[in-house]
């Protein structure tokens, strides 16, 4: 519960928090400056925005990042948190294009094959997120307990699975602090599996359940890591269309060369003559 409100307080709260502070500060900047300075012609208002910095970007992509880490080792814990990352990237888009329109200027282009470091985290916070969600589904679901007793304890139904899966503690054997007052029950049950006497230790049922949570997350991670390599394999890189481009203008470069080549021999053996 209390990841989900924290996950809740991340896409919900901060991201309408930002949102609200990214507009409304810059937006109210705008408008006092705008009630100082008299009018001015197109190019001198665009030199007064706000110079754009080499890396006025990071912000924008440590935001993202961050929310595609909660988003990806978290997801398990809250199946609505896509829907909200997708609202908020929408709002965010047009947010961040409105920002950089009327609020910047032009920043200088700069030639970039890749985002840079940002792809290797955003690899490693994908990879992380695999052993992550795997945890959480095989820790926190009733699905594995429920298989272990329907292939070990019972004749294939769930029949007595609640007195399986609880275990008895004697209310007398609470400390003094810890007495429920005026309470007449002898035996309260608790989700665990201990054993109903003193020390209370763990029933072999614990230790079969644990063997199959890990053997799940195991098993979880292998084949999400099987499906992820076998996409990418599937997923070129380069797009087909981008790759008859470039295998074009490697063809045109090719007879342009070979023509200036017989051009240059053509004019050496006319010297010669």
């Amino acid at each position: 519960v209390e990841l989900v409100i924290q996950m809740l307080v991340v896409f919900v709260v901060k991201q309408l928090l930002s949102m609200a502070t990214e507009m409304g500060l810059p937006t109210a900047a705008e408008l006092q400056a705008g009630k100082q300075r008299p009018p001015q012609p197109q190019w001198e208002e665009d030199w007064a925005l706000a110079p754009s910095r080499k890396l006025h970007l990071f912000d924008e992509y440590l935001e993202m990042v961050l929310q595609f880490g909660f988003l990806t080792l978290f997801m398990a814990a809250m199946p609505l948190a896509p829907m909200f990352a997708l609202l908020n990237n929408v709002m965010e888009l047009r947010l961040d294009a409105w920002k950089m329109l009327r609020l910047m200027r032009r920043p200088l282009a700069r030639r970039a094959s890749d985002i840079g470091a940002w792809e290797q985290i955003l690899s490693s916070l994908g990879a992380l997120s695999l052993v992550t969600n795997a945890v959480v589904v095989g820790f926190t679901s009733e699905q594995v307990p429920r298989l272990v007793y329907r292939l070990t304890a019972s004749n294939g139904s769930f029949d007595g699975y609640i007195e399986w899966r609880l275990s008895s503690f004697n209310t007398a054997d609470f400390e003094a602090a810890s007495q429920v007052a005026n309470s007449s029950e002898a035996i309260c049950y608790y989700r665990d599996f201990r054993q109903p006497e003193p020390p209370y230790n763990w029933r072999p049922e614990h230790w079969h359940v644990l063997a199959a949570r890990l053997s799940f997350v195991l098993v979880f991670e292998h084949l999400v890591l099987a499906l992820r390599a076998l996409v990418m394999r599937l997923v070129p890189r380069v797009p087909a269309g981008v790759r008859r481009e470039i295998r074009r203008e490697r063809r045109f470069l090719r007879k342009a060369l070979f023509r200036q080549m017989h051009q240059a021999e053509s004019k050496e053996a006319e010297a010669a003559v």
